[in-house]
């Protein structure tokens, strides 16, 4: 019995702990400009420029679909996360590790 009650203890509080998260932080904020529609090798993607100016590509935002991601309401103001992707042919990609529109 007390066993039972333990556990049921441990799962409330483990439910509990789960549910609690904290905010998320943004080291950058930037404007999404819209798809590249340029014609090179390396283009592609939807162009993405920073609040001092830097330009980065990025190919999808976490937990949107890609049409879905192509089809923003371009330009919009986005805070994001980012880690290095790829660079080529002096076009700097990024992954958007997490992210909110404002």
């Amino acid at each position: 019995m007390i066993l039972r009650v333990l556990m049921v203890l441990f799962v409330v509080q483990l439910l509990g702990n789960g549910c609690s998260r904290e905010p998320v932080s943004y080291a950058e904020k930037g404007i999404m400009k819209g798809p590249d529609l340029r014609l090179c090798a390396c283009c592609g993607g939807v162009i993405l420029e920073t609040e001092n100016g830097t330009t980065y590509q990025v190919e999808s935002l976490p937990g949107m679909k890609k049409e879905d991601f192509y089809k923003l309401p371009f330009p919009i103001n986005i805070a994001f996360n980012r880690k290095p992707d790829r660079e080529c042919a002096g076009l700097v990609y990024i992954k958007i590790t997490s992210y909110k529109f404002y």
